[in-house]
């Protein structure tokens, strides 16, 4: 049997693996820097130590390989081999479908998409989990926790964490709406209230959001492709350019992040939208030529709008 799981959610793919390989032995091979499908293929080691009965095979990440003769090989292998062997070919990420070996595992093995859920079911979900640990809260909650944190799962189970622990601490089986001050606020939601900061003419908040935002100039390349991107959202929202499928079905743009700006889109002017695009671009270009500063460049830039 051999199986691939890929997909947008790590979180998930990850429990997939687990179910996969609970109770079993297994062998873990990275393949992103293998040079031939031998180094990725060990028939001796598909045996437990105790001989009856295979160990499971996980080979990772092999599409971040360059050497695109090793995917075409190993879909080979397995077209011949598929009834001897219990593989698991596990992607961070999607295999591209018009790859060889996609083709191959969807023909003759099993393939495990995980997808990224819609807000209805992350707050199911979240509200799910605070549940095991006999933990009550409503939709409002869950939704504000998704605001303030995002809706990468692993980052959501880690927050969660902290709300149970800060609960049991005090004694009690619900989420009150003050518990969510202790949750670790991402990065995305900071910048979007930067962007509605300066939409507003409001620059002493601005730079406050930046100094909170801003630890080293490392942050300074995340800080500027975030603003770009999200501009860019609220621009083809604004505009209509690109449709709320297209976003989502082609460039992947999560419902949830689509709502949080559809929110707040008529706050935008599009000729502001143009102007503050231009100037992080412009800014990009002379930050990577060394011409200024990035926290100065930054600075000056909040303060021009």
């Amino acid at each position: 049997m051999v199986t691939l799981i890929h997909g947008l959610n790590p979180y998930q793919s990850r429990i997939e693996l687990s179910k996969l390989t609970k109770k079993k032995q297994f062998s873990t091979t990275y393949a992103d820097e293998a040079n031939g499908v031998s180094e990725l293929i060990f028939p001796s080691d598909n045996l437990s130590i105790f001989g009856n009965e295979q160990k499971i095979s996980i080979i990772r990440d092999i599409s971040k390989n360059r050497k695109k003769t090793i995917s075409n090989e190993l879909a080979l292998y397995i077209e011949k081999q598929f009834d001897n062997m219990d593989m698991v070919i596990y992607e961070n990420g999607k295999l591209d479908a018009r790859t060889k070996l996609y083709k191959t595992l969807k023909k003759v093995g099993s393939v495990i998409e995980t997808k990224v859920p819609e807000p209805r079911i992350l707050q199911m979900w979240i509200a799910q989990t605070l549940k095991k640990d006999e933990i009550k809260t409503n939709s409002a909650i869950c939704e504000k926790i998704i605001n303030k944190v995002g809706v990468d799962q692993q980052t959501l189970s880690t927050e969660l964490d902290k709300l149970i622990l800060l609960a049991r601490a005090e004694d009690r089986a619900e989420i009150i709406p003050e518990d969510l001050d202790i949750l670790t606020e991402n990065k995305e939601v900071i910048i979007f209230q930067l962007l509605d900061a300066l939409t507003n003419r409001d620059k002493k908040n601005a730079l406050r959001i930046f100094e909170d935002l801003y630890n080293n100039d490392n942050d300074f390349p995340y800080i500027s492709t975030m603003m770009a991107r999200q501009l860019k959202l609220i621009y083809w929202l604004k505009s209509g350019e690109v449709s709320e499928d297209d976003m989502k079905s082609i460039f992947k743009i999560h419902p949830y992040t689509i709502g949080g700006i559809k929110r707040n889109v008529y706050k935008f002017e599009l000729s502001f939208i143009k102007l503050l695009f231009a100037k992080i671009t412009n800014l990009d270009f002379k930050v990577k030529q060394g011409r200024i500063n990035p926290k100065l460049g930054l600075i000056m830039l909040i303060s021009s709008v």
